[in-house]
C-alpha cells in the first residue's frame, strides 16, 4: 500500500473520531440532564434514572470506540513512518 492510501485511512479516521466525539458530548449532557434543546419555558417532567444509566452506559461504549479508532489512527502512522521515502 502507498502512503497516499494510508493518508486517506487517516482522514476517514479523523472524521469518524471527530463525529464520534461529537456523539459522545451529546450523551454526556444527556447523563447531566441537559438534554440537546433548551427553552425558557418551564416544564414538569419526572427524572427517569433509566434513561442516564442508558445514556452513561452509550457514553462509555462510544468512549471505547473512539480509542480504538485512536489505536488504529496511531498504528497507521507508525506503519507510514516504516515506508521507505521513495513512497
Amino acid at each position: 500500500m502507498r502512503a497516499e492510501e494510508y493518508l486517506e485511512q487517516i482522514k476517514k479516521l479523523d472524521m469518524l473520531i471527530s463525529n464520534k466525539t461529537r456523539e459522545r458530548k451529546r450523551w454526556a449532557e444527556i447523563a447531566d440532564g441537559m438534554g440537546s434543546f433548551s427553552t425558557d419555558e418551564k416544564v414538569k417532567s419526572t427524572h427517569n434514572p433509566q434513561k442516564t444509566a442508558n445514556a452513561i452506559i452509550t457514553y462509555c461504549d462510544i468512549d471505547r470506540e473512539i480509542a480504538e479508532l485512536e489505536r488504529k489512527r496511531k498504528s497507521i502512522i507508525q506503519t507510514i513512518e516504516k515506508l521507505p521515502p521513495d513512497e
